[in-house]
């Protein structure tokens, strides 16, 4: 059996890219807040990594997440260009997200 897509692209992309907060996001995918923030978080370090030139291996090592996954945040970066920035804003409006 082959690799699949994960569901955390998919809770990445209505966050990232449909601009979705993350409770509404955790509640429509059935997954806690938490949950959802660490994976947006996962996303943006990935971001940060492939910027700074890092190899999909070592962003996998740095980040701690299979490469797999690291392959499927690289294309919704390639697909949708780096909204990581606009990110900041929004865990800076919400102070139940820890860092």
């Amino acid at each position: 059996m082959g690799p699949t897509l994960t569901h955390k692209k998919g809770i990445c992309y209505s966050v990232i890219i449909e601009g979705k907060t993350i409770e509404q996001t955790a509640k429509d995918t059935r997954h806690s807040p938490d949950a959802v923030t660490r994976y947006v978080k996962d996303y943006k370090r990935v971001s940060a990594c492939l910027k700074k030139g890092l190899t999909v291996g070592e962003t996998s090592y740095v980040v701690k997440i299979s490469k797999s996954l690291i392959y499927e945040y690289k294309g919704l970066i390639d697909e949708h260009g780096d909204k990581g920035v606009q990110l900041d804003e929004m865990f800076d409006s919400h102070e139940n997200i820890p860092f």
